[in-house]
């Protein structure tokens, strides 16, 4: 069962609604940080990625 309170974000500082289960507890941040998160690891990894040269980014496709 999911449980939706407000909360004050620890991040961002603004009071937000987020929905939790109940056996996890109240988060601290808010899910529009926690997405913002996901997009610059997401962004970063992309930049890590498009820096190596053709061979290593085909010998990662191959592997995987």
């Amino acid at each position: 069962m999911a449980l939706c309170r407000q909360i004050v974000c620890c991040r961002c500082g603004q009071s937000r609604e987020v929905w939790f289960a109940a056996s996890g507890g109240v988060p601290s941040i808010c899910h529009q940080c926690l997405e913002a998160d996901a997009n610059a690891k997401k962004t970063q990894a992309l930049a890590e990625l498009a820096a190596l040269p053709i061979e290593q980014r085909l010998s990662r496709i191959e592997e995987w």
